[in-house]
């Protein structure tokens, strides 16, 4: 793999998560969910082939009411917090639209001897979740997302402060297994609006990027 690919899937493919590997509907009041995903990230850009790189994601969720659960994950090089709100529900499992929102923030802490500088990223994440619901309690999750970050890098020929503005989208299929069990494989991509530099250098170009994000979730509880 070429350095530049190298940079590319360790700078941007640790920065962020772009899937919700989790439905539309809250989790009940007082109620835990744990999910484990095995993943992987595609990072493309103009300097080069895309390159890839594996990636694992695990996280809990609490029901704080019945309209709101707050999360926490951690995956490769990054932990991050959410709190999903519910805006509609359906009144049944079985068939009916659910709508909400899963606003976000997440810390990196990036840095590859000789390919990448030190690099600390904090992103803003405000996705908006649809969900289909299906007979057995199966749903069809699509979302649609903005993502915010800013970068801190120490050494290296790259801004030392930037921000950069994403917009992304996601489907995903969550299969009711049992109760306390559920399968949902998710895909998802990203695609940079802005690439700013916020100390007065120039930001390098990031035409031609591309971010693909895909897993298998494992759901247990809520």
């Amino acid at each position: 793999m070429k350095p530049a690919a190298a940079a590319a899937i360790v700078f941007l493919g640790g920065c962020a998560s772009f899937t919700t590997m989790g439905t539309a509907t809250t989790i009940e009041k007082g109620s835990v969910q744990a999910f484990v995903a095995p993943e992987a990230e595609m990072v493309g850009s103009e300097t080069g082939k895309p390159g890839t790189l594996p990636q694992l994601e695990a996280g809990l969720r609490y029901g704080l009411t019945e309209r709101v659960e707050i999360g926490s994950k951690v995956w490769g090089l990054g932990a991050g917090l959410d709190s999903k709100i519910q805006l509609l529900r359906s009144v049944s499992r079985d068939s009916g639209i659910d709508l909400a929102i899963d606003p976000g923030l997440s810390y990196v802490n990036v840095g590859l001897a000789g390919l990448v500088p030190t690099t600390r990223v904090v992103s803003f994440y405000l996705p908006v979740l649809v969900g289909m619901n299906f007979e057995g309690g199966h749903q069809l999750v699509g979302g649609a997302r903005l993502v915010e970050q800013i970068a801190w890098s120490e050494g290296g020929q790259v801004p030392s402060t930037r921000q950069i503005l994403w917009s992304g989208a996601s489907l995903g299929f969550a299969f009711k297994i049992s109760d306390g069990f559920r399968l949902m494989p998710e895909v998802a991509v990203a695609l940079p609006l802005v690439n700013t530099a916020l100390d007065g250098s120039d930001a390098k170009s990031m035409r031609g990027t591309f971010f693909l994000q895909g897993g298998l979730a494992l759901l247990f509880g809520g």
